[in-house]
């Protein structure tokens, strides 16, 4: 997509930004509430503020307790507890506990994630591959800094992962192990418990594999 976008001549802005999607939710939601778009991104901004209200009904917390930092998209991010996280994605892939409108919303947002994958993240990150190999039974999606959630509804639970060294490598591998540790069967075969790691002539150099600290 890159390289057909370089070759069109048209120069790359915010709009293909991976986050752009995002923005578009925020603005989407602007004008069906008849909220006035205008400085979205603050975190003070009514768009803001039902996003924090969604996210500690999720979570079962304040969201304005945690810190709050900038992302690399320029909206509001939190520094939030990783049970809550995983509580979030569970109720996501479930609707428990939550009202049945929610529900219906939540749903509707898994079955397009794992229905359209490729749409979730594009053809070559690590969430749009596991929902892809597990046909309908994961929901997952790589945060930032080596965060990555997911939702697995059938056995009512939620994944909530961060690496500490910030990077995806090591968090994709846990989550494939956790996967296999549930017992899950992936349908196709892209699944590993390991990370390849390759230098720039695409020399299999090294793996990224878990270690079990007790």
């Amino acid at each position: 997509a890159a390289i057909a976008l370089s070759q069109s001549g048209v120069q790359a802005c915010s709009v293909h930004n991976n986050c752009s999607g995002k923005h578009c939710g925020f603005l989407s939601f602007a004008h069906h509430q008849g909220i006035d778009p205008k400085g979205y991104i603050d975190h003070q901004h009514p768009v803001q503020q039902a996003v924090n209200d969604a996210m500690g009904r999720m979570m079962d917390l304040k969201i304005s307790d945690h810190p709050m930092g900038i992302d690399g998209c320029s909206i509001p991010t939190y520094a939030l507890p990783l049970p809550n996280l995983a509580m979030a994605f569970a109720r996501f892939g479930t609707g428990e506990q939550l009202p049945d409108d929610w529900q219906k919303a939540c749903h509707s947002l898994y079955q397009a994630m794992v229905t359209e994958p490729f749409y979730v993240a594009g053809s070559e990150r690590h969430c749009t591959k596991v929902m892809q190999a597990f046909g309908g039974q994961v929901a997952c999606k790589t945060g930032a800094e080596g965060v990555f959630g997911a939702a697995i509804p059938h056995l009512g639970l939620g994944i909530a992962l961060k690496a500490l060294d910030g990077n995806s490598r090591a968090a994709e591998v846990a989550l494939n192990v956790l996967l296999d540790h549930l017992n899950l069967q992936p349908t196709e075969a892209v699944f590993e418990q390991h990370s390849k790691l390759h230098n720039c002539n695409k020399m299999h150099v090294s793996s990224v594999q878990l270690a079990l600290v007790k």
